[in-house]
């Protein structure tokens, strides 16, 4: 009778040994699945932590302000900022310029020559180096710093400017050249921005003289 009763015993220990083992297979992997998701809400709080700014659709800035919600047109902001400083360089007559490694050629009609002179003195001073190349042709020997996109496309949208002067005879040619060259550069809609990156829009642009209005009359803040 003693052997039945020790195989009771054996049966039962060995039931009890699977239930512990069960046990101890599940609580690891509850265990990680709960630290798991206490790490993604930390990261997520420490992610929020210090952001004011949000990036709505790539084209607006988002903030808090007292009256709710501010919303700012990142291109229209970007435009404004410069535009203004592209006037000042223009003033001070002195832009930061780079010199390019090789050299662009600029060919225009004979007719837009006559242009070309009446603003080579802003585009020296906004940071551009041009020189002569011979039969209506001009060499591009340096831009202005950071500047993005194909420099002659750039410098013939400001020749168009130029010549269209006649629209608005109110407006300067110092602002028209300043504002066209705002235009080629400025960031765009669907750009997407880093914390950094809006920071520092946003605290260029409430230190223009204008921070409500592009330079084009449009409307920045809403």
């Amino acid at each position: 009778d003693w052997e039945k009763l020790y195989e009771g015993f054996e049966k039962k220990n060995t039931e009890t040994t699977q239930n512990i083992d069960k046990e101890a297979h599940l609580m690891p992997s509850n265990l990680s699945t709960e630290k798991e998701n206490f790490q993604h809400s930390i990261e997520y709080e420490n992610d929020l932590k210090g952001f004011e700014l949000y990036q709505f659709q790539k084209k607006y800035i988002l903030t808090s302000a007292e009256s709710g919600i501010m919303l700012i047109d990142q291109h229209r902001a970007h435009l404004r900022i410069l535009f203004e400083e592209n006037l000042k360089k223009i003033a001070n007559k002195k832009g930061n310029s780079q010199s390019l490694l090789f050299p662009e050629v600029l060919e225009i009609n004979p007719a837009d020559v006559g242009s070309l002179r009446k603003i080579e003195n802003d585009l020296y001073y906004l940071g551009f180096d041009i020189s002569d190349f011979g039969k209506n042709s001009f060499q591009i020997n340096a831009v202005p710093t950071n500047l993005e996109g194909s420099a002659i496309e750039i410098i013939e949208q400001m020749i168009d400017t130029e010549k269209n002067k006649s629209m608005d005879v109110k407006t300067d040619l110092h602002e028209m050249i300043a504002l066209s060259l705002a235009k080629s550069t400025a960031i765009k809609s669907g750009q997407v921005l880093n914390n950094k990156e809006m920071n520092e829009l946003f605290n260029q642009l409430f230190a223009t003289s204008n921070p409500n209005y592009s330079p084009d009359g449009k409307l920045i803040i809403s």
